[in-house]
């Protein structure tokens, strides 16, 4: 089994719109809603393509508990405590203007208590035992701790576990040298002030077994000891690139729960996160796309 661990879910809300006006009425032409935040959709990720996967989360409110039932049609097991705040709801505007399309709005979440915050952290190191893989991903919501991840850390030190965050909490989580680290080339400048996704593997490599860094279509670099490693695969027709690095990692993830190598560790990723432009639906996939776009992945090494 594979967790993973979701602080901060959303209800992910795609809304198409032709122009917005600042302090005028603005209209959507559709809203469609789907369950969010990065380990969300790492976690239906894993299940579409290893059969199921289990989930950690925050709920709050109606929008928790909606999402909570979706992940459960898509074998997902939702875990974690109940709060009194309501989960968060991020937009994704999609418009025929370019000054608009793909903007994101992102709520801040439930804010949560002391007790709340201890009631999750318990709830991980109560099950940990229980999974070989873990991922944590995406932010925290407002009364948790910036070093969330640090702590979390502390309970799984046998276990393999993938970091896909960002900012401060990703320092903190490197100090614990997680097995694979998953990053986007900006956090890599943010990290080391390096522009090359090449380099920023490999500097990252440090503080992990496997280093992953992607930069948008241009595919991802795989470090792990004295291998480089750089995989993609072409999509004709985007959709919506949100979700993707989540999808990829979830990729990472089963393909460190079957002691994939390297090569098929990049491959098995690159298709997942590709898998999930084709349509639509945020931060989602199918497994039939995954395995069509695996045969058509080009890995080669770097060195």
């Amino acid at each position: 089994m594979i967790l993973a661990v979701c602080p901060n879910p959303s209800i992910d809300i795609l809304a198409e719109i032709d122009h917005f006006r600042l302090k005028s009425v603005n209209r959507f032409k559709k809203e469609l809603h789907y369950p969010g935040g990065k380990g969300v959709h790492v976690a239906m990720a894993v299940a579409e393509i290893a059969g199921q996967a289990d989930l950690l989360g925050v709920w709050g409110g109606p929008s928790g508990a909606w999402i909570k039932e979706e992940c459960k049609t898509r074998n997902v097991a939702c875990y974690g405590p109940t709060v009194s705040g309501w989960t968060r709801s991020c937009y994704t505007f999609k418009s025929e203007d370019p000054h608009i399309n793909e903007t994101e709005i992102t709520g801040a979440g439930p804010h949560t208590s002391e007790r709340e915050y201890q009631a999750f952290v318990e709830e991980y190191s109560a099950s940990i035992d229980r999974y070989e893989v873990v991922c944590m991903s995406g932010s925290v919501p407002p009364g948790f701790s910036s070093d969330t991840y640090f702590r979390l850390l502390g309970f799984s030190k046998n276990k393999k576990t993938i970091i896909d965050c960002s900012g401060i909490a990703l320092e903190k989580a490197l100090q614990r040298n997680p097995y694979c680290v998953h990053i986007n080339i900006h956090e890599g400048k943010a990290l080391f002030d390096i522009d090359d996704p090449a380099q920023i593997a490999v500097k990252l490599k440090e503080h992990c077994a496997y280093a992953a860094v992607t930069n948008g279509a241009d595919g991802l670099y795989l470090a792990h000891r004295d291998q480089l490693i750089h995989a993609a695969v072409r999509v004709d027709h985007v959709i919506s690139t949100v979700g993707s690095g989540d999808c990829l990692t979830a990729g990472l993830a089963v393909a460190i729960s079957q002691q994939y190598s390297i090569e098929e560790m990049a491959r098995l990723a690159v298709a997942c996160g590709a898998a999930n432009c084709i349509y639509e639906e945020l931060g989602m996939l199918r497994l039939s796309d995954v395995q069509a776009l695996n045969k058509k992945a080009q890995v080669k090494t770097i060195h």
